[in-house]
């Protein structure tokens, strides 16, 4: 074999084996940036969790309660009851749904309320009615009877006094309000009916 082939081959081989050592190099090179990459990656995602959160919760979250709601009453019942006395507008009754249907002079409000259209004496009565389904029910109803003069209704008198009041109380009879008397200041609200020492005393001194 002549020495030029050789070389030749040689020189194939050698440049081979540079170009291995290049590349080995270059793929180093590539490694080593990619780290640096995700490197930096990763600092920039660290800082803007730490700028967006800049306070992070150190305590356990605490249970949440079904309970803690509570409601206004709503005050609802018969407000005027029968035989008694009622003017136009009055509210009747205050109730869900219909246990008291309205009857004659009495409108039935959005929420079910009972109000007088007319003056009058509320009646209470119960019928008894085909439902929707064809059974007999028993149906309470509420009417007023219309007056033919208008109506006043009058507060009513309590009687109830505050400890302390004066109340007119006649000397000789003992008894509030019934005859023209000396004012005095009672000690209880209620004027008990017994005669006392000192209104004798004073009844005695008149009488000389």
């Amino acid at each position: 074999m002549s020495p030029a082939p050789l070389l030749s081959l040689y020189n194939i081989y050698g440049y081979c084996v540079t170009e291995k050592k290049l590349l080995a190099e270059y793929f180093l090179k590539f490694n080593f940036a990619l780290e640096i990459i995700s490197l930096f990656s990763l600092i920039a995602d660290d800082w803007l969790l730490m700028t967006s959160y800049p306070f992070m919760a150190h305590r356990k979250a605490g249970g949440s309660t079904q309970l803690g709601r509570d409601s206004i009453s709503k005050r609802l019942g018969v407000k005027i009851f029968g035989n008694q006395k009622v003017k136009t507008g009055n509210i009747i009754i205050r109730q869900r749904g219909t246990a008291y249907h309205a009857g004659k002079n009495v409108m039935r409000c959005n929420d079910d309320t009972l109000m007088a259209l007319v003056d009058g004496i509320v009646k209470f009565t119960s019928k008894k009615v085909r439902s929707f389904t064809g059974v007999l029910v028993t149906r309470r109803y509420v009417a007023v009877e219309k007056s033919l003069t208008p109506i006043e209704i009058k507060p009513k008198k309590t009687g109830a006094k505050k400890a302390g009041a004066k109340l007119r109380v006649n000397l000789k009879t003992n008894e509030a309000g019934k005859k023209k008397g000396a004012w005095k200041v009672a000690r209880k609200p209620n004027m008990r009916k017994t005669v006392r020492k000192h209104l004798v005393a004073r009844i005695a001194k008149k009488a000389k």
